[in-house]
């Protein structure tokens, strides 16, 4: 083997060997990415505003669609009308996320899996008649999504929520 083959073998190596290290630090970088993005939208659920928002949807009684429109709707209770606006669209930005599989979605349910369901629960029947009596059938479509995909998940896992 000559000098000008060992040359060559050892620039291919190193071209491979580059190629490799900066794979392996774009799927890093990603990964960091991606918890930066999740800590950023954690810290705003556990912001106490938003705590209180999420409990105020707890709290709050109703019988079926129209009860619910009669005494928080968006004319005679603006503020919790907001309030549930508010919360569903941060679920449902979340979902988008995990849909197109920009966060994963076991940081997800680790830390918001349990807010989730609840939430998508109790408000699941409200949006379901809205889109029936509207029309509109995408009405909070990804935090429909999470919340199925989560359900999914925890089953795969043999997780099981507690009553």
């Amino acid at each position: 083997m000559d000098l000008s083959t060992i040359v060559t073998s050892i620039s291919a190596a190193s071209v491979v060997t580059g190629t490799i290290i900066a794979i392996l630090q774009l799927r890093n970088f990603v990964k960091n990415r991606q918890a930066q993005l999740f800590m950023e939208l954690y810290n705003k659920f556990l912001d106490p505003d938003f705590r209180k928002k999420e409990d105020s949807i707890f709290l709050a009684q109703w019988k079926d669609y129209d009860d619910w429109y009669i005494k928080y709707g968006p004319v005679v209770n603006p503020e919790m009308f907001y309030t549930l606006n508010s919360i569903m669209t941060f679920f449902e930005g979340i979902g988008v996320l995990a849909e197109k599989k920009l966060i994963e979605i076991d940081l997800i349910d680790n830390l918001m899996g349990p807010s989730i369901r609840d939430t998508w629960e109790k408000m699941g029947p409200l949006v379901k008649e809205l889109r029936k009596r509207t029309g509109y059938r995408v009405a909070y479509e990804w935090t429909e999504y999470l919340y199925k995909t989560i359900v999914e998940y925890e089953s795969k896992r043999g997780l099981t929520k507690e009553k």
